[in-house]
């Protein structure tokens, strides 16, 4: 819940923030989007120690998902993180390019839409997904119910019994980590 707040609060002003956003180039605002959910990743990992600690006193492995479409003129930008997705409802009529001004899609002929997808979830037990997180040093686990979980590796730290500030150990955790945006379409 920390997670979604946080990006629900945040994401939209840091893309619109980000340097060539504004831009009527493309790219521009393609890496501005990018940058946009990067500046929601750093802040979140700063945020996420004022977050409620785990049942364990480590700190949150929340996460969330995000999707986004920005349409700009005729051009429409998406962007996702997570097992989240985009569906765009195309007629398959021809009759009907453009609805009416006002028309709200409980109007329309359900039988005249077809679902686009516009985007592929980030699921970790897709071969290709699984590869790019084993890449950079995650790991795919089954989770609870059998549900695949992406995890990282945390150095446990165990309390000094001397001092009683906490050190690290050779030990490591695997735990639930954030997730960066992969996926920016045009």
């Amino acid at each position: 819940k920390h997670a979604a707040q946080f990006a629900k609060t945040h994401l939209w002003e840091n893309i619109k923030a980000a340097q060539g956003f504004d831009s009527d180039q493309p790219e521009k605002v393609k890496n501005a989007i990018k940058d946009g959910f990067a500046a929601t990743q750093k802040g979140m990992e700063r945020a996420v120690e004022s977050w409620p600690k785990s049942r364990f006193g480590l700190p949150s492995t929340a996460g969330t998902t995000a999707s986004v479409v920005i349409l700009r003129g005729r051009t429409m930008y998406i962007a996702h993180l997570g097992d989240s997705g985009i569906v765009l409802a195309r007629s398959t009529t021809t009759d009907i390019s453009t609805p009416p001004a006002g028309t709200s899609l409980d109007e329309l002929d359900p039988d005249s839409l077809e679902a686009v997808p516009l985007t592929d979830e980030h699921k970790p037990e897709v071969p290709k997904e699984k590869s790019r997180i084993e890449s950079v040093g995650g790991q795919v686990r089954e989770g609870s119910r059998g549900v695949p979980r992406v995890v990282w590796k945390r150095v446990r730290e165990a309390p000094c019994v001397a001092t009683g500030k906490a050190r690290s150990d050779a030990s490591v955790d695997f735990i639930p980590f954030l997730g960066v945006s992969r996926a920016l379409g045009v």
